[in-house]
């Protein structure tokens, strides 16, 4: 078999009080793919209260569909990552419940068959909020210098991962848990979708603050100060 076929994918889903979310685009994923690819989706219940478990929804109704309960919030970055762990197929992607919208994955599926190992989606906003974009390229510009992120891709947690390097990437110890630096660290062959935001979709969960402090531990654990931060206790919140 060709290792550019894709033939089954797992869809990671990190969720927080999400159940609104999930109820609308549960059914869209499972609806998405042709069927000779087979999916799978994994909600990780991030400490939501009441857990996702106790709703009727979706998760309780489709074999496809199988739900992963954390014992308290874990945040973010954590949750993607103890769902990549459950997956079972062969490439797998991250989506967030309330933010991305599931019709670009057939997209970044035909990029990812042409040998690219990871491939993001990234908005192009009509009317960027100038505070998240500066967020955005600072982040972009570490990845670029510091871990070899192409130019022309943008960073988000809109991804189709392979396998392999999800999980080799998932076990592999550091100090600041940040999925896509732990990914790019390996070198993939790594690729990028654009599509145009919604305007009229949900707001980043992170304002300018949060994006501040996860830019500096970033910079301070896989950036220039990197040698550094192996050297002193991780911070108690490494989510992003």
């Amino acid at each position: 078999m060709n290792e550019n076929d894709i033939s089954d994918i797992s869809i990671v889903i990190p969720s927080k009080n999400g159940a609104k979310h999930l109820r609308r685009l549960l059914p869209e994923l499972l609806r998405l793919f042709p069927a000779n690819i087979l999916v799978e989706i994994v909600v990780v219940d991030d400490g939501s209260c009441p857990p996702l478990a106790a709703l009727s929804g979706p998760w309780n109704e489709s074999k496809s569909i199988r739900l992963v309960r954390l014992d308290r919030n874990r945040g973010q970055q954590r949750a993607t990552m103890i769902g990549i762990r459950h997956a079972r197929f062969a490439w797998i992607a991250t989506i967030d419940d309330d933010g991305h919208p599931a019709g670009v994955l057939p997209r970044m599926v035909t990029r990812a068959r042409r040998g690219y190992d990871l491939v993001y989606g990234a908005p192009v906003a009509r009317r960027p909020r100038y505070g998240r974009f500066a967020g955005t390229l600072a982040n972009n510009a570490l990845f670029r210098i510091w871990l070899g992120k192409p130019a022309r891709v943008r960073v988000t947690s809109l991804r189709l991962i392979r396998g392999t390097l999800a999980r080799r990437a998932v076990i592999t110890p550091v100090s600041y848990p940040y999925l896509s630096a732990m990914l790019l660290s390996f070198q993939p062959a790594t690729a990028c979708v654009y599509f145009f935001a919604d305007p009229g979709g949900s707001k980043s969960r992170y304002d300018l603050r949060a994006l501040t402090r996860i830019l500096f531990a970033l910079l301070f654990y896989w950036g220039p100060f990197r040698s550094l931060g192996r050297a002193v206790s991780p911070p108690r919140v490494a989510d992003a």
